[in-house]
């Protein structure tokens, strides 16, 4: 590929309203369109192997597989943890990766290509597509110096998210070849679910007991050597089910250095070991609230003001009534700010 193909310009988007460190920031690569095409070429070509190359576990990108499959999943595990009887106690790892896309190894890309079959022509496509990118980044209207890089996929790039997933299955494939007594199962005599992932988005789950919590250390430590993942202790969490005893708790929060929570948001859903109501609920009317008054402002006509509820606002509810059950009154809430807007 054309060096100059690989140029590429990264502008910085707010994670927050007023970010005050560079983690705050998103970086969001914009490719040059000759190299967006050949992506997009290759990533056709991808798509048709993916479900046979990547483990039911990994619901992102993947043909034919759904978020929702993911959300409903949890949430039946987050059942067994409130109605659970078991004396040693179950626990959810949520785990955050530290900019993960930007930390992948180009040499783990190489080798997981090669064990999963890759025919070496079209390998040799993608890590060109990959490889010794060229960056500017720009800030305040100004571009920066040239950056090379040595490792990571640019988010922007059509294949990156493609990447990623071929390269996290590596996680499931140690979980499943290493550590298959870890896992809750949903029923009496039913598979365990032992982690879900979602593109960087990882849950784990498990007994409550130090050599398991061991296993996932050492699972994680694995994974992270592999590919330079670096895991991100101040996004992960740790969430237990309701018998499990306070002093457990506290000593398995721990050895995983991560925060024990009574609750925890996952792919956009709360997940909790009690009843969710109305105040579990005040982030998704604040977003609505906050959205019409920033609209507002700018007086868009009736049809304008229609086609934003219907493209911004109703979308987020129905995405969690989908999924949960929310309570009627923040339904009412949230038609009520639609109607005044």
């Amino acid at each position: 590929m054309e060096p100059s193909w690989k140029e590429t310009v990264v502008v910085l988007i707010p994670k927050v309203m007023n970010p005050n460190h560079p983690s705050k920031f998103r970086p969001i690569s914009l490719c040059q369109t000759i190299y967006k095409i050949v992506a997009k070429v290759l990533v056709n070509r991808l798509k048709g192997v993916l479900p046979r190359l990547v483990s039911e576990e990994q619901a992102a990108f993947v043909p034919g597989r759904s978020i929702s499959n993911h959300c409903l999943l949890a949430l039946e595990l987050l059942n067994k943890f409130k109605v659970s009887k078991s004396s040693l106690g179950l626990l959810a790892l949520k785990v955050g990766m530290e900019q993960a896309y930007d930390k992948m190894s180009w040499r783990t890309l190489e080798l997981v290509l090669r064990q999963m079959g890759f025919p070496p022509r079209f390998s040799s496509w993608l890590l060109s597509c990959v490889k010794d990118p060229k960056f500017t980044i720009l800030i305040n209207g100004q571009l920066s110096e040239d950056i090379k890089a040595d490792c990571g996929f640019h988010q922007g790039c059509p294949l990156s998210p493609y990447l990623f997933i071929l390269c996290s299955e590596l996680l499931s494939a140690n979980i499943h070849q290493n550590y298959k007594e870890l896992g809750v199962p949903i029923c009496g005599g039913g598979h365990p679910v032992s982690h879900l992932l979602y593109a960087d988005d990882i849950l784990l789950f498990a007994g409550t007991s130090i050599p398991n919590v061991r296993k996932i250390s050492s699972i994680l430590e694995e994974y992270c050597s592999w590919t330079g993942q670096r895991v991100n202790r101040s996004k992960s969490a740790i969430l237990f089910s309701k018998r499990t005893p306070s002093s457990t708790r506290s000593r398995l929060a721990k050895m995983t250095g991560c925060r024990k929570v009574e609750e925890m948001d996952y792919l956009g859903i709360k997940l909790a070991v009690r009843r969710l109501v109305k105040l579990d609920f005040g982030a998704l009317v604040q977003y609505a609230r906050a959205k019409t008054l920033l609209w507002g402002v700018r007086h868009p006509s009736l049809a304008g003001r229609v086609t934003l509820i219907n493209a911004v606002l109703l979308p987020s509810s129905v995405y969690m009534v989908s999924h949960m059950l929310v309570p009627k009154s923040v339904l009412n809430e949230i038609e009520k700010i639609c109607r005044s807007f």
